[in-house]
């Protein structure tokens, strides 16, 4: 059976048993279809990824010839917010707006983002971090590039060091400091879905060096999973050297060993 969040729940010997939700689907965007699941319930999302995927909602639909109208888009966003029909959204959105629209259609209440590339928006929706900025509540992203994280120095930002961030951009070393970061901006450890977009493995050596013990922390907090193939990305990015395969398979070999009961969903 399931509870209220949609978690599949079992009942044995008077003790609740509760499988956490794996999703997989082939283009990131597609990830909603899980995070609908949890809408209303104030749920931060911490995704890690090679892009950062911030477009306003269905702005995509002006690209190439189409000029923007703001009457336009704003039609598909009354037509989409709130959410009622999650297939007809992702029909209407790019894979790099899933998350303006989360925010918006209240699937989510926060973003947190760690990327390899920088943030590029300069509007209210999104922050760059850490930042100078000390007024934060208008800010529903949170964006943390590889760039600014210690181990990236010294600047400038060169292949020699791209490289190192590369292989170890999984690892503790990496990723105990930007969680440390996002929760001084808000994120709240406790009430999180976890999101993993295949692109941000680019190096083989990142799976290898088995020091994921702050990786498997996140996942065995995480509310729900959800990891995007991306099959393109993950080519173009590692400069084809990696598969998504690949990455899916010791993604969900490291949940399978940090956490007792998963129900896995795959997109076909």
């Amino acid at each position: 059976m399931y509870d209220a969040l949609g978690i599949t729940v079992n009942f044995e010997f008077g003790k609740i048993a509760m499988k956490k939700r794996v999703y997989i689907t082939w283009f990131h965007h597609h990830v909603i279809k899980e995070w609908f699941r949890y809408r209303e319930y104030g749920m931060h999302l911490l995704s890690f990824d090679y892009h950062t995927d911030f477009c306003e909602a269905f702005v995509g639909k002006f690209a190439g010839p189409s000029k923007y109208s703001r009457e336009l888009h704003n039609s598909y966003l009354r037509k989409h917010i709130p959410c009622n029909d999650v297939e007809s959204a992702i029909r209407d959105l790019r894979n790099d707006e899933h998350i303006d629209f989360a925010i918006r259609s209240r699937m989510v209440d926060k973003a947190f983002i760690f990327s390899r590339n920088t943030n590029t928006f300069h509007d209210a929706r999104v922050l760059s971090i850490p930042s100078v900025r000390k007024q934060v509540v208008r800010a529903g992203i949170f964006s943390c590039c590889e760039v600014d994280h210690p181990l990236a120095a010294p600047q400038p930002y060169n292949d020699i060091t791209e490289a190192r961030m590369a292989r170890l951009i999984a690892s503790d070393e990496v990723l105990h400091k930007v969680i440390k970061t996002f929760g001084e901006y808000g994120f709240n450890q406790d009430n999180y879905i976890l999101d993993f977009d295949c692109d941000f493995i680019r190096d083989r050596e990142a799976m290898m060096h088995g020091k994921f013990q702050t990786l498997k922390e996140l996942i065995r907090g995480a509310k729900a999973i959800t990891i995007a193939r991306e099959p393109g990305c993950v080519c173009e990015c590692s400069g084809e050297t990696l598969s998504y395969e690949e990455i899916e398979t010791w993604l969900v070999g490291l949940i399978q060993d940090c956490v007792d009961g998963v129900e896995i969903e795959r997109e076909t």
